[in-house]
């Protein structure tokens, strides 16, 4: 189904491993699931007319705050990588009127953690309206001939992505979602892609061959501080020819004490199988995280907050029943990552965590029962 190796580019020759090898994991199980020509057809256009880059075309007339971002993200037992491009109104007092700030974040861990923030002078970035095509500096994203093509190269760090991610699910999107000031905001999502280049970080260079992988892309108006939080995680059934994939979403006020939205959609293969509503869902949150390993970034903020484990669960619960079909998991984090960003209104801070680990579920969907044991990847907002 997929291959992940590592070699260390300490030891090779123009980043090549020495003795042209690379160590290998290939789980056992069926062969990668087919699209047949209908769906890829599918799969194309759900992209080409949802995923497209609105910029300010999706202005409400004179709101301020507008904010647009393209979001990948994969897990697998040696190897967990965070990409995100993202272009924003720049909200900052000193700003002038019709700025925007362009920031690329880029996290990789393999031994260990790396990974930057950096920002982009307006000279620096290209953005294709219409389309998903975007490019900040010597790093791009941009979709053609059925795939995204990811290239990542850090300015200050000696990390690098160059990955092409094919899609192999229908994606969904989710309209009109109300964070702050009664302004909208949305979100695409293509839960299940296959990842296949070259990750180099931590002066290794990791071979991915259909990893899967995760993308959405988000739009709207929000302001950093305000009262909400959100927790949303992705899991990849690996092996079996129509394998199922996994989104949870739960959306609250900043205390965790109103649940404003939440939900769990499964896709079977390509298709979308299943989706529990708010009522059909119960969460449920033990411990607090001491993370194996973890990162703060940028690493100036990360100065202004203390601590690692950010008040992150170690452990959710979760259980989805209506009518015939039911699901039960417990996610248990392993690695966290924190991306600091300055509120818009005080001078707080929000965190973005990242965390990855191991996801155990089991259920019945459809008449067919369900059970295992997988890599997953959840993020938590105002944690």
């Amino acid at each position: 189904p997929f291959t992940y190796g590592v070699h260390d580019i300490r030891k090779c020759s123009r980043g090549r491993a020495a003795g042209g090898g690379a160590s290998t994991l290939a789980p056992s199980g069926h062969p990668s699931m087919k699209l047949s020509p209908v769906i890829r057809r599918s799969i194309a256009r759900g992209i080409e007319h949802g995923d497209f880059l609105r910029g300010t075309s999706a202005r409400l007339d004179d709101a301020f705050g507008y904010r647009e971002w393209l979001h990948f993200c994969l897990s697998a037992d040696g190897i967990d990588l965070v990409v995100n491009f993202s272009l924003a109104d720049d909200t900052r007092p000193a700003a002038p009127s019709g700025t925007e700030a362009a920031r690329l974040v880029c996290i990789v861990r393999s031994t260990g953690w790396d990974g930057d923030v950096e920002q982009f002078a307006p000279r620096d970035v290209r953005v294709s309206r219409g389309r998903v095509d975007m490019r900040f500096g010597e790093s791009y994203v941009r979709y053609e001939r059925g795939a995204f093509r990811v290239r990542v190269r850090c300015r200050a760090r000696a990390l690098s992505v160059d990955l092409s991610l094919r899609p192999t699910t229908l994606p969904s999107v989710v309209n009109d979602i109300v964070l702050s000031d009664d302004l909208p905001c949305h979100w695409f999502l293509v839960p299940r892609l296959l990842a296949t280049g070259t990750v180099e970080a931590s002066g290794r260079v990791h071979e991915l061959v259909d990893v899967p992988a995760y993308h959405d892309h988000n739009w709207g108006y929000f302001r950093w501080g305000h009262d909400f939080a959100w927790m949303w995680g992705y899991a990849h059934e690996q092996g079996p020819s129509d394998p199922w994939t996994f989104v949870f979403d739960r959306l609250t006020n900043r205390a965790k004490t109103i649940d404003c939205g939440r939900g769990i959609v499964l896709w079977k293969g390509a298709r979308q199988q299943r989706l529990f509503g708010a009522r059909d869902i119960s969460f449920r949150e033990h411990g607090y995280l001491r993370p194996r390993s973890t990162i703060k970034l940028p690493r100036a903020l990360a100065l202004l907050s203390s601590g690692d484990a950010m008040g992150l669960p170690a452990e959710i619960q979760g259980l989805a029943r209506n009518q015939n079909d039911s699901l039960e998991f417990v996610f248990r984090g392993e690695h966290a990552c924190h991306i600091l960003v300055p509120n818009d209104d005080d001078l707080g801070l929000t965190a973005i965590s990242e965390v990855s680990g191991e996801l155990s579920f089991c259920g019945v969907v459809a008449g067919e029962p369900m059970e295992g044991r997988i890599r997953a990847m959840f993020e938590f907002l105002g944690a």
